[in-house]
């Protein structure tokens, strides 16, 4: 278990991933991180030895460098709610295996010779589904976003004090050539962008996570900036120097912002919601967890598309997309859908049924059951 979530997400995919694990027959044995760290894990663990080990996001090694499962000699399974950059110490780890969010990280990690990874996108608990009310129960939010405040201004002017402005200047520019690009990751225009320039001086991974992290609020910003006639309920944190308000300007007093929320409030948020608005650009062939839950929960999902939603979801049958940057149709499918109770609802019972056949944590659990058990025999059997 992660000691460390900050919406408590972690925690409730440990939680689900193991429940769904056990419905499967595997035996599962969830370890608490404390301050003790590796010593009392590896005494947990060898008392009692698994096959393999699995936290999400890393187990990353301890001061002198070791992993765990090296110590153990036990694969580790490492599933990744970030991109690799974050955890490219992992590469260094001889059992360690890997999945990501994304099909575009399993892409990276293959081109830097690491084998041993699988794209796993988020998913829901099916017990969400079967316990939230019915689309057509009284909701209160008729929109609602979820998403932390990100001060576009305070990344740019540290890329200006590091880079000068020129180069400032490209990388903001790399960021929103990505949000419109749905064949390339961020990672790979802004390695376009800057084949012609001297980069030797410059840590392309940090570049990459900066951008990423510049994508994600200028996503959320332009989405918002193009809803005009409908009321939206944003939960979200602003940043110690920059709010919300001050980004949209004072022509959005339809947006209302609220303070941040954990993992369960924000379920019980979209249980009380019509429709849910998801912005996730940085994926370009994975799903976010917030539009499993958001229909899960009852509620329509705007949200933008990519080609892996895309080939689970079908726009205006059970999902809302859109394509940046043409988010000048979001006010109209967000009015329309307001308007027509029927509609809406029809689109999100549509919607719960594709969830519930492919996008559970039963089915995650049944595809790494599947996936691992070759890894596994290979690591073992190569060391």
């Amino acid at each position: 278990m992660p000691q460390y979530s900050r919406y408590e997400v972690l925690q409730s995919f440990t939680k689900s991933l193991a429940n769904s694990f056990r419905e499967l027959g595997v035996r599962v044995s969830i370890l608490e991180g404390n301050k003790d760290g590796f010593k009392l894990l590896y005494h947990e663990v060898t008392h009692d030895p698994p096959d393999c080990t699995l936290t999400f996001n890393a187990l990353l090694p301890d001061q002198e460098g070791r992993f765990l499962s090296d110590m153990l000699q036990i694969p580790h399974v490492s599933c990744l709610v970030d991109p690799p950059f974050y955890f490219l110490e992992l590469l260094k780890g001889r059992y360690n295996i890997i999945t990501c969010v994304d099909r575009f990280g399993v892409d990276f990690l293959k081109s830097v010779h690491f084998t041993h990874s699988l794209f796993l996108p988020h998913a829901v608990d099916k017990k969400l589904v079967e316990t939230s009310p019915a689309p057509r129960s009284e909701r209160p939010f008729d929109v609602v976003m979820l998403g932390s405040f990100t001060n576009l201004d305070a990344i740019k002017n540290q890329w200006i004090i590091r880079y000068g402005k020129a180069f400032a200047d490209l990388l903001e520019e790399t960021a929103h050539r990505s949000l419109s690009n749905l064949d390339l990751s961020h990672a790979q225009i802004l390695a376009q962008a800057t084949q012609h320039v001297d980069t030797r001086s410059v840590n392309f991974i940090e570049l990459a996570i900066d951008i990423e992290r510049y994508l994600k609020g200028l996503d959320r910003i332009e989405l918002l900036r193009h809803i005009k006639d409908v009321r939206v309920d944003l939960f979200g944190g602003p940043h110690e120097k920059a709010t919300w308000s001050e980004f949209l300007g004072s022509d959005h007093p339809n947006i209302i912002v609220h303070e941040e929320v954990g993992y369960i409030k924000a379920l019980e948020i979209m249980q009380k919601s019509k429709i849910v608005l998801n912005t996730s650009a940085f994926f370009k062939y994975g799903a976010h967890e917030r539009i499993f839950n958001g229909i899960a929960c009852g509620a329509a999902v705007l949200t933008n598309q990519n080609d892996y939603l895309a080939s689970q979801f079908t726009h205006e049958e059970d999902i809302l997309f859109y394509r940046p940057p043409g988010t000048h149709e979001v006010n109209d499918y967000l009015v329309e859908y307001l308007k027509d109770d029927q509609k809406r609802e029809e689109l999100v019972q549509r919607g719960r049924e594709k969830v519930l056949q492919a996008h559970t944590w039963d089915h995650r659990a049944a595809f790494l059951y599947d996936q691992l058990e070759p890894m596994i025999e290979e690591i073992v059997t190569l060391q």
